[in-house]
């Protein structure tokens, strides 16, 4: 009896130690800065983010919607004495469209935000008129391929915005009427035929085709999604749908083959760590990360289905600083941006620290000289790079390699010095090439086939400082291209 113990302690210390070292490997990989009340927030249990096209960060926290512009927070709430506020500060969704509008939905209300006059446009439901919508608690908000705006709301019903009358057309979708509550859900998504996947509180899924306005019901009595929960959804490229719920754990739906799967969640990394699960967002096209209630971010493996876990490090000052996750938004830059119950804003940038380094090796295609000190990138894309004595370095990034200009005393039409101290491109796509005590140098495209090199050579330099600049003289300029062997010499003068 004694050994039958021990051999089951060890197999516990075992799974725990291998649960740990997964977290810990994956907390080293995953480095987070966080945006909290310390940095102006108005409370640090967040609801649901949006950067929008501007670069703005909306938040909706459970005290109101803020905006965060990189240096500090803007408020929004509601005050029904003053028109074009919010109309709740219960935030529970947010949306950009394609035409750069934001929305906000509410528990009283859907807000279309004003940016030139900073204010909303508020649609609530008018039981006196048909047109209206359905109902004031929403829910979720997309766009379909044809640049339709829907909006779920209470009741299970579909509502499509009309721009061109401000009306809006209702399509109930499940006899059941639910009584949504405050709680953030991604419950519809796009597939790629154009059709809309939708959730409501109870089982099943539903496919709506928005042509012929007419829903199908997708369900399996043997997985137990929960009858009472908000479920979010997630589509991927193979329009295979993975479904998360707020208390029943996480699931999928093949769309081909009509089958659901239901995942476990003892945390043995075969299933989630545990089954409030309140957001979804891919991280690639084979990992997805889950935000879960209390349990930090399970990152699963759709080829292996397996599951790692990304917890709370307080030894860390890059590590999660919260296990509440209660939503995810990924901006167009691939940052994640992570909303918790209690430590504000966590935010993980991949690219980070990610530098690719260019040095001088003898390489003959890498960088002439490790000293750079001035860059440029031109109108074809190429980055013009200045050394400190190996001349200007011209970077293609498509092959990644480097084309040198240096100084070569006995050919007049090579580049003047090989210090550079700046570059610049004209209206005609000249190159324009400063260097420290050996003139002005231009590079241009004009004759059509050839290469073209300029040299500026500067005998007598008469330099003036004034309130608009430096006044540079030069009296001599040699001008060669390769094709044509052309050869001008003439005075100049201009002002730099």
């Amino acid at each position: 009896m004694k050994n039958k113990f021990l051999i089951v302690f060890f197999l516990v210390l075992i799974v725990l130690g291998t649960q740990s070292f997964v977290g810990s490997a994956l907390n080293n990989q995953f480095k987070f800065d966080h945006l909290t009340v310390d940095n102006g927030l108005s409370s640090n249990r967040i609801w649901c983010i949006l950067r929008d096209q501007k670069d703005f960060l909306w938040i909706s926290t459970d005290v109101g919607l803020d905006k965060y512009d990189s240096y500090e927070v803007k408020k929004y709430r509601f005050n029904e004495k003053l028109s074009g506020t919010i109309s709740s500060d219960n935030i529970v969704c947010m949306y950009e469209d394609r035409g750069k509008n934001l929305w906000f939905g509410t528990t009283d209300g859907l807000n279309l935000y004003d940016p030139a006059k900073d204010n909303f446009k508020v649609f609530k439901h008018n039981p006196n008129d048909s047109n209206s919508i359905n109902s004031d608690r929403i829910n979720s908000i997309t766009q379909d391929k044809k640049g339709n705006i829907w909006i779920i709301t209470e009741g299970n019903c579909l509502n499509k915005w009309v721009p061109q009358t401000q009306n809006f057309i209702k399509y109930p979708y499940s006899n059941k009427k639910d009584a949504l509550y405050a709680r953030p859900a991604r419950m519809m998504v796009n597939d790629s035929k154009g059709n809309i996947w939708v959730v409501s509180l109870s089982h099943g899924i539903f496919l709506f085709d928005p042509e012929s306005g007419k829903f199908t019901k997708f369900d399996d009595p043997s997985i137990d999604f929960g009858s009472d929960c908000h479920k979010s959804l997630y589509i991927d490229k193979q329009d295979k749908i993975w479904i998360t719920t707020d208390g029943n754990g996480f699931f999928s739906y093949d769309t081909v083959t009509n089958k659901f799967e239901q995942f476990g969640s003892k945390g043995d990394g075969k299933g989630t760590n545990q089954k409030t699960i309140l957001d979804i967002t891919p991280e690639d096209d084979q990992h997805l990360l889950l935000a879960i209630d209390q349990g930090g971010i399970n990152r699963f493996d759709k080829v292996s289905k397996t599951f790692e876990y990304i917890l709370s490090d307080q030894t860390s000052n890059s590590g999660l600083n919260h296990n509440g996750i209660w939503c995810f938004h990924r901006d167009r830059e691939g940052i994640l941006w992570v909303g918790t119950s209690g430590g504000g804003v966590n935010y993980y940038n991949p690219k980070k620290n990610k530098f690719k380094l260019f040095k001088h090796s003898i390489n003959p295609n890498s960088l002439s000289y490790s000293f750079t000190g001035c860059f440029f990138e031109d109108h074809a894309g190429m980055i013009w790079i200045g050394t400190d004595g190996g001349g200007v370095n011209i970077y293609d990034p498509i092959t990644g390699k480097f084309k040198v200009y240096k100084n070569e005393p006995s050919d007049p039409y090579s580049i003047s010095g090989d210090v550079i101290r700046s570059i610049a491109e004209d209206k005609d796509h000249d190159i324009w090439i400063g260097t420290w005590d050996a003139g002005l140098t231009g590079m241009s495209g004009k004759p059509a086939n050839s290469t073209a090199i300029c040299l500026i050579k500067t005998i007598h330099q008469a330099f003036r400082v004034g309130a608009y600049g430096i006044s540079l003289s030069i009296t001599t300029m040699y001008c060669g291209w390769e094709a044509i062997g052309l050869e001008l010499i003439y005075s100049i003068k201009r002002k730099v």
